[in-house]
């Protein structure tokens, strides 16, 4: 009688858990601050290291698509608002007056709709 071949034990791919709602903040984070993407995916490897970057990516990328469907205009005007008001301050600090009334016609845009 022939002796059987002991079966190969296969690894079985594991499943990276959901992220969390906490993970899925910090991602879009760094994101928000403009990280470079390099740096997100090495900080999700060392932050997270049970999730998969293109899981907590995809995830964090996902809430970004719902919640730009619902963005207040109020907020996005007053950001930029706040965005063409701090290029106006730097430009003109460096003397740079050429990009400062550049900063004031997109403030204009902005506030009157023009």
């Amino acid at each position: 009688m022939a002796k059987k071949k002991p079966r190969k034990k296969t690894a079985v791919a594991k499943t990276p858990p959901k992220p969390t709602p906490e993970q899925v903040i910090q991602v879009k984070t760094w994101i928000i601050e403009g990280q470079q993407a390099g740096d997100i995916l090495e900080s999700i490897a060392e932050s997270y290291p049970d999730q998969t970057p293109q899981t907590l990516m995809s995830a964090t990328f996902d809430g970004l698509i719902q919640e730009s469907a619902n963005i207040d205009e109020d907020l996005v005007r007053g950001f930029l608002l706040n965005a063409t008001r701090e290029l106006y301050r730097r430009a003109f600090e460096i003397n740079d007056f050429h990009s400062a009334i550049a900063a004031l016609r997109a403030f204009e845009r902005v506030t009157l709709g023009s």
